[in-house]
């Protein structure tokens, strides 16, 4: 029991110890509804307080308990140094302005020599104010993060191309596989319009596969044939010949013109008996066509320089090809007619099927011309 009330006195002691000390008056000043000032000390508890004019009564709240909160001084920020080299330090050993140039110190000595300024203290003031601290630098444009974020994009941009690189290619060995069958096919039903359009295709294909074994010399080959085939002119060489003649008698001067609105870029499909090589630069062949005897003399030219890697420094004597007609026009001293061929449409035939189908004559001597031009050509053994 004893022991009880030693602790309920020790408990008194710490509260009546830990009491806070009596509060700092603390005025106040209030407005009142009808705008009179009403002014007066907080006490530690809540009171009311009375207006004089209206009496009117205002509640006034008692002085915190909590001690006011100190008032923090900011530190002084030390200014940072300089980050240029040639800024003006004053020298503390120079003299005052107002000090005379001559005058004497108090104990009658002369005043100490100035030293010599620096090679910064020798900057003219303009110079010195644009190597301001504020100065902005200016950007490399080159800098290691760039490089490394412009070789990533080379990277990435290399590889997506890679791959659809290889999507393409093997798209094109599925397509040329296709396009090939489908051409032949057409050829060997005389269609040459789905002909031609297939294995263009097929040429296509072979541009990207960069192929150049027999097989796609003879898809390239059978695509020329095709295209010959499909702008063949309606009427043959010999009618054309015979329609230049006949519009010569009538208009001397415009016969040329009525030929090349009719024909020019027309195919035609010709068998020659005869290949004359003409010097020159580059060098021209010229085939004799055989005509009806007693009638003038007609020569097919081209530039057929390609064909000199084939045909080496000896002619064949009969020769199968097709080319587009460019012009017609008549020879030396008006001694016959010579029908010039495009270059680039020029073409040694090798199919004896499309070359019976489009109305040639198949005989033993045509088709030794054809398979001996396919083995110049490589496109069989």
């Amino acid at each position: 029991m004893a022991g009880s009330l030693d602790m309920a006195g020790w408990f008194s002691r710490v509260l009546q110890g830990s009491a806070p000390a009596a509060a700092e008056p603390v005025p106040f000043s209030l407005t009142c509804r009808c705008g009179s000032a009403v002014s007066g000390i907080r006490s530690e508890r809540m009171h009311v307080a009375v207006c004089r004019e209206c009496r009117y009564q205002i509640c006034v709240l008692p002085v915190s308990p909590y001690p006011r909160p100190k008032v923090r001084t900011p530190k002084k920020k030390t200014p940072k140094p300089s980050v240029l080299r040639d800024t003006v330090e004053p020298d503390v050993r120079t003299p005052p302005p107002s000090a005379k140039r001559g005058s004497r110190s108090e104990g009658g000595t002369k005043p100490s020599a100035v030293k010599k300024s620096t090679r910064a203290d020798s900057k003219p003031q303009a110079e010195v104010r644009r190597e301001s601290p504020f100065a902005v630098p200016r950007r490399r444009i080159v800098t290691p993060l760039r490089l490394i974020a412009v070789g990533m994009i080379g990277v990435v941009t290399l590889a997506g191309w890679w791959v659809v690189h290889r999507r393409a290619v093997a798209q094109a060995v599925v397509i040329f596989a296709e396009a090939a069958k489908a051409g032949r096919a057409a050829l060997a039903e005389a269609d040459f319009d789905l002909a031609d359009l297939q294995l263009q295709r097929a040429v296509s294909a072979l541009e990207l596969l960069g192929r150049d074994d027999r097989d796609a010399r003879q898809v390239r080959q059978l695509a020329r044939e095709a295209t010959a085939a499909r702008g063949l002119a309606l009427s043959s060489l010999f009618e054309l010949i015979s329609e230049a003649r006949s519009a010569r008698k009538i208009s001397a001067a415009n016969w040329q013109q009525t030929i090349k609105h009719n024909y020019q870029g027309r195919w035609f499909l010709v068998e020659t008996n005869g290949l004359l090589l003409t010097t020159g630069d580059p060098p021209q062949w010229q085939f004799s066509v055989p005509l009806i005897p007693g009638t003038e003399p007609l020569q097919i030219s081209g530039d057929l320089t390609n064909w000199s890697r084939l045909f080496g420094s000896t002619p064949p004597t009969q020769v199968i090809l097709a080319g587009q007609l460019d012009e017609i026009r008549p020879l030396a001293g008006d001694q016959g007619l010579e029908i010039v061929l495009k270059k680039e449409t020029l073409c040694l035939w090798t199919n004896p099927d499309v070359y019976s189908a489009l109305g040639g004559t198949l005989d033993d001597g045509s088709r030794a011309t054809l398979t001996s031009q396919a083995q110049l050509l490589g496109v069989t053994e």
